[in-house]
């Protein structure tokens, strides 16, 4: 089960668009090669002009960014060394009137960011916030193949971008332009820039409610099945199980609303029983498939565990720092920021707010919950 086809002709991401990523790759290396505070501004100018609405100031903000440093110097107070910052947000709509909201909340996250580094490096060498983005004809299928060439060379530069598919790169894009932004090696560099100290902005769900719903709810879902024995492929499995999601049930649609009907479930747990889950494990497993389903945000239990063991329990602290969007002011509402360190005597602890207790992190999905608590 691929991407849903774009507007974008495979002819024009091959012979079009690589001349506007060396465009856009140009730009991006002048603006990367300006003091940090002018790219700052250009930064932040772009989410503005990208979004097409004006920023929105409260006074609240001063204090969320205020609690976020105020973490970052008890992270550093505690382990001797500063946090990886990792700043997770929701995805708005990509139309409509509050399509501003995804630019919106860069902009904000980025100047969280930004705070922390500047509240503990000096001037010379401090790095901006960057962002975790998509530059897939899927991701820009509402732009031309000419603005979307431009913004994902530019992007490249600026940012850590993802492409989901690299096999419809040009030559040039996977050998120049656009190298290195496949699956391959995604992860890792964006673990490498979280071990360096560079704040990390990405969409917890990974993209719309209903594509979250799809793409990492249910297929999370049949990763954490724990079988003696797999009939097929993993794989197979996932394709089935968003299959069955995707089919309409009368007039309702599962992924829109995160409803899952009678019917579909009864499928559901007919697949798990051909899985050769028993009967005794099928009801608490369709019942967390149900809770989760119904958030528009998804736990992401295994994107929070790779964190926890290649960032945290390798002895790097990590402030998280959850944005998320409402229709209404204040559009974007900040959580307190969380905490979580390898202490002297082993383990993981976490902390919730800058003066908020310690507490040990003994279960990932305890811990997901938290985390999603600031959703």
């Amino acid at each position: 089960m691929g991407m849903a086809a774009s507007r974008y002709k495979p002819s024009q991401r091959i012979w079009i668009e690589p001349f506007f990523n060396a465009a856009g790759t140009v730009l991006g290396a002048m603006i990367r090669a300006t003091p940090i505070r002018l790219r700052r501004r250009i930064l932040s100018w772009l989410c503005l002009r990208i979004g097409g609405h004006t920023p929105e100031i409260l006074p609240e903000f001063a204090g969320d960014q205020a609690r976020a440093v105020a973490a970052a110097e008890r992270l550093l107070r505690l382990t001797g060394q500063r946090p990886a910052v990792l700043i997770l947000t929701t995805h708005a709509e990509t139309l409509g009137p509050h399509a501003w909201l995804r630019f919106e909340l860069i902009r904000q996250g980025m100047e969280i960011g930004d705070s922390i580094v500047d509240a503990g490096r000096p001037r010379l060498g401090r790095p901006h916030s960057e962002c975790f983005l998509a530059i897939d004809p899927y991701a820009l299928d509402t732009v031309s193949p000419i603005v979307g060439g431009l913004y994902a060379g530019m992007m490249n530069r600026l940012h850590v971008v993802w492409d989901r598919q690299p096999s419809t790169q040009s030559l040039v894009q996977r050998t120049i332009f656009l190298r290195h932004t496949g699956y391959g090696g995604i992860a890792w560099r964006l673990l490498r820039k979280l071990k360096k100290g560079v704040p990390m902005l990405r969409v917890l769900g990974g993209g719309l409610p209903q594509n979250a719903r799809l793409l990492y709810t249910a297929r999370e879902f049949v990763q954490r099945l724990k079988l003696p024995r797999w009939p097929r492929p993993k794989r197979a499995a996932e394709a089935e199980l968003m299959r069955i999601l995707m089919k309409p049930e009368g007039d309702i649609r599962p992924p829109e609303h995160g409803e899952i009907p009678p019917a579909t479930l009864a499928t559901v747990e007919k697949w798990l029983h051909g899985l050769g889950v028993g009967a005794s494990e099928a009801g608490g497993l369709l019942k967390g498939l149900t809770d989760e389903f119904k958030r528009s945000v998804p736990y992401r239990v295994r994107l929070l565990s790779v964190l926890l063991s290649r960032v945290a329990k390798e002895g790097k602290p990590m402030l998280i720092v959850g944005l998320s969007h409402s229709a209404v002011s204040p559009h974007v509402r900040i959580a307190p920021p969380i905490g979580v360190y390898r202490p002297a005597a082993g383990g993981i602890e976490f902390f919730s707010g800058p003066s908020g207790a310690v507490q040990p992190l003994r279960d990932l999905q305890a811990f997901a919950d938290v985390v999603a608590q600031c959703f």
